[in-house]
């Protein structure tokens, strides 16, 4: 699990370019330096950097190479990116040619290379978290996935003929020339008129004008347009439209198969989410779904004499709650 930023600039004849790469490499690192970063790497081109901010949770973690920049080939990579069911995509890429790779092989080297064999279908094969940045320099293409359910963040901008990339939004409002900079103030309301927890009336937008944010299963191409980038937003995974199947299921939905296939994926999920080297901690709500996966967590961990850590929310002892039930908008109070 990493944090990415970069930059890209178009046009890489300007006698300043040296200059306002410097600039924007230290402007876009500050925010970072406040987080729980183990280290951090960049890749410097012609016209731009990469970076990448990497979180250790196992041993692969610790073994990663982002950015990756393939000078022969021109391209640039870095990735924000947490895989499951790798068996399957090492088994797909060692037939495929790639006979390096192994269950030891790092995420985001698993995610380069699928990116060199499959292009734009690489999502096909990717599960998981992931927001990934790539930049063709040949073809000067700029492309920006986030996964197929949006669970890792990517932001970006666009100023003329500057490119910007960021898992926070500060890092490219710090960075960004003065005049794209404000706020959005539609985007604004539109959270706080919001009844639900969920206050994004507007998901590809953020609070600040002209920084916009990567929705689930989609991604962005830049390409330049005379002196400027220009950029669209493609889906790619829709399940509405997506879902394919080749097995045949039974028409009775209390059918054991139903039960016991979903057992399977729980359980394959849940051991995923636990593959780290160091300690697990869980967030109890008290309701069924934390408590479902914290219960096959423990006993996953049990075998390796691991314990499991659950948290939740302790009121301070001189908190008093004079309400006996729950506010609504209005100031009504709706009773248990």
């Amino acid at each position: 699990m990493s944090g990415i930023w970069g930059y890209i600039k178009l046009n890489s004849n300007d006698e300043a370019l040296a200059s306002r790469i410097s600039e924007v490499k230290g402007q876009m690192m500050e925010p970072y330096n406040e987080c729980a970063i183990d280290r951090f790497e960049e890749k410097e081109f012609d016209n731009g950097f990469f970076a990448c901010g990497i979180q250790y949770f196992n041993v692969r973690s610790r073994n990663e190479v982002l950015p990756f920049y393939d000078e022969k080939e021109g391209t640039v990579f870095t990735a924000d990116v947490v895989l499951n069911g790798r068996q399957k995509l090492v088994d797909e890429l060692q037939k495929s040619g790639f006979s390096e790779v192994s269950m030891e092989t790092p995420d985001g080297e698993l995610a380069f290379k699928s990116w060199k064999k499959w292009g734009l279908d690489f999502t096909s094969h990717l599960l998981g978290l992931f927001a990934i940045a790539i930049y063709e320099k040949k073809n000067n293409e700029f492309y920006l996935f986030t996964d197929h359910t949006g669970c890792r963040c990517v932001d970006y901008s666009i100023c003329g003929d500057e490119l910007y990339f960021s898992t926070l939004s500060r890092p490219i409002f710090n960075a960004m020339p003065a005049e794209y900079k404000g706020y959005d103030e539609q985007f604004i309301t539109g959270c706080e008129a919001s009844f639900s927890a969920y206050m994004y009336a507007f998901p590809d937008r953020t609070p600040f004008n002209n920084i916009f944010h990567t929705v689930r299963g989609c991604y962005i191409k830049a390409v330049p347009v005379g002196s400027k980038w220009s950029y669209s937003s493609k889906t790619y995974f829709d399940p509405s439209c997506d879902f394919k199947t080749s097995k045949s299921w039974p028409k009775d939905p209390y059918d054991p198969i139903y039960r016991e296939t979903f057992r399977n994926v729980f359980f394959e999920c849940v051991r995923d989410a636990i593959d780290t080297d160091g300690g697990i901690a869980a967030t109890i709500s008290s309701g069924l779904d934390s408590s479902s996966v914290a219960t096959v967590a423990a006993k996953l961990m049990q075998g390796e004499n691991k314990t499991l850590y659950g948290y939740t929310s302790v009121p301070l002892k001189e908190y008093e709650y004079k309400n006996p039930g729950f506010d609504m908008p209005d100031g009504r109070v709706n009773a248990w």
